[in-house]
């Protein structure tokens, strides 16, 4: 007769374990994407740690390319590059494009039904020896 108890005395054990909650020290579900926020980088596709962000979609009048990241996290990423305006002299169609080294940080994290997604782009330069900051709206979803 033991021998018949054991399995199921087994199979009661199992399903226990099975209904007894998660760890309480268990994150976030926003910790847990780290490194899976998202940009909409070209105006139109979601990408991860994107080399080119254009962050002016309606003229791409201003785009940052990012060298190197320093962090990409669930909150913030942080990256330096190259940041390129156009000084729109005499006007945007006809002006030149100027290129600063410049440090950028995504931030302003927002989620979507695809996931986190990054919408803002903050770029900080050097222009005529003075430190210069900008914030740029990034796009929240495909245009």
């Amino acid at each position: 007769m033991s021998i018949l108890r054991a399995p199921v005395l087994v199979a009661v054990a199992l399903a226990g374990a099975l209904l007894v909650p998660a760890s309480t020290s268990a994150q976030p579900a926003r910790e847990t994407t780290a490194g899976r926020t998202h940009v909409i980088a070209d105006c139109v596709h979601r990408t991860v740690k994107p080399r080119k962000v254009i962050a002016t979609c309606g003229d791409a009048n201003v785009y940052a390319v990012v060298k190197r990241y320093g962090s990409w996290r669930a909150e913030e990423a942080w990256g330096s590059g190259r940041l390129h305006l156009n000084d729109c002299d005499p006007s945007c169609a006809e002006g030149t494009f100027h290129s600063y080294r410049a440090t950028f940080r995504f931030h302003r994290v927002v989620d979507t039904r695809h996931g986190p997604l990054f919408t803002r782009l903050g770029a900080t330069w050097l222009q005529g020896g003075e430190q210069q900051n900008a914030q740029y709206s990034l796009p929240r979803r495909r245009l």
